[in-house]
């Protein structure tokens, strides 16, 4: 439940910086947002999980991920993209990284979700990068249907923020948690 515990505080930090609930920045499998997303949505997801252990404890590092979501549908076609990137998207991403990076409270929120009685995070998450470049994106990221009309203009733009190393140190001879 450790990844889970990070992925639902980064969540709650999230809600709090930009004062959206569920419908706007939720935990998810990926990046995709939900089908009633609005303008905005934050898709806070699990990225990798690995560990190591030569005793008795299990070292564990996690990596969360945000993929963060704008509608271009008050957009004209011919601002779309790259103006969206500069003027909304690049901006707020920062206003995350802000937010997350190396964040101790982001950590203590963590560990206060975690399962009672089990070993707390002691680094927390840095930010490692975008991964990739922003995205345009077409109707189907918003789980919409497609016209029939052969071509159709972008839907969006996205761009995926990793956050990585978050470490916990559990013994292996209590529950894993």
């Amino acid at each position: 439940m450790s990844q889970g515990a990070y992925a639902d505080a980064v969540k709650q930090t999230i809600q709090t910086l930009f004062n959206v609930d569920d419908a706007s920045c939720d935990v998810m499998f990926d990046g995709q947002p939900k089908p009633s997303a609005g303008q905005w949505f934050y898709a806070v997801h699990p990225g990798s999980w690995t560990a190591q252990g030569e005793d008795y404890d299990l070292d564990e590092k996690i990596d969360i991920q945000v993929t963060v979501t704008r509608r271009l549908g008050d957009t004209p076609q011919d601002l779309g993209g790259i103006a969206v990137w500069k003027k909304y998207l690049e901006p707020r991403c920062r206003q995350i990284v802000g937010a997350i990076h190396f964040n101790y409270d982001v950590m203590n929120l963590a560990n206060s979700l975690i399962t009672a009685g089990s070993d707390e995070f002691h680094k927390p998450v840095i930010f490692t990068g975008a991964a990739g470049t922003p995205q345009l994106k077409g109707p189907d990221w918003f789980t919409a249907i497609t016209p029939d009309a052969g071509t159709t203009a972008d839907a969006g733009v996205c761009l995926t923020l990793r956050f990585s190393g978050a470490e916990r140190t559990q013994g292996v001879q209590d529950e894993i948690a």
